[in-house]
């Protein structure tokens, strides 16, 4: 088994890190490009008979400094959508499927599945992922992301984007 480079583990923990500071309002407010809409989203699905929160940011352009620190290269939000999705489920423990693996990201009529997965944190009843989308950021209108179990997270590109 192939195990992954520590600088790689150290900065998707602390884009986990990043991502709970955003839930609870650490996080600072975006500035620049009148970027202030709220990049995360959040739904209940069933998925394998288990019921599970899921929240998603979408790492934009303009938010991945604070959101990704220094990780780069398949991570770079200028080149693809990124979201940072977290799982969580009040039973013992999550489908051992991780739910942003088959999910599909709607862009302007078309399906996108994920171009790369990274898990960032498991534990039996939560799991953070990285999910990298083959799709550029300068989207116009509505990008979905649609999850297994019927969930749909919604985000308004130029709400997220500003003037990106």
């Amino acid at each position: 088994m192939k195990h992954p480079n520590p600088q790689t583990i150290r900065q998707l923990v602390l884009a986990a890190a990043l991502l709970t500071a955003l839930t609870i309002g650490l996080a600072p407010a975006q500035t620049g490009g009148g970027v202030a809409a709220d990049l995360t989203q959040s739904t209940h699905v069933t998925y394998a008979g288990v019921d599970i929160e899921v929240e998603a940011t979408w790492v934009t352009p303009a938010a991945e400094a604070s959101l990704l620190a220094s990780a780069a290269g398949d991570w770079s939000a200028s080149t693809g959508i990124v979201m940072l999705v977290h799982e969580s489920t009040t039973a013992a423990e999550l489908p051992s499927a991780m739910l942003g693996s088959a999910s599909v990201l709607a862009v302007e009529g078309q399906g996108v599945r994920p171009e790369v997965i990274g898990l960032v944190e498991t534990h039996a009843a939560s799991r953070v992922t990285l999910l990298r989308f083959p799709v550029t950021p300068d989207q116009t209108g509505k990008i979905a992301l649609n999850l297994p179990g019927k969930g749909v997270l919604v985000w308004n590109v130029g709400d997220c984007l500003g003037s990106y």
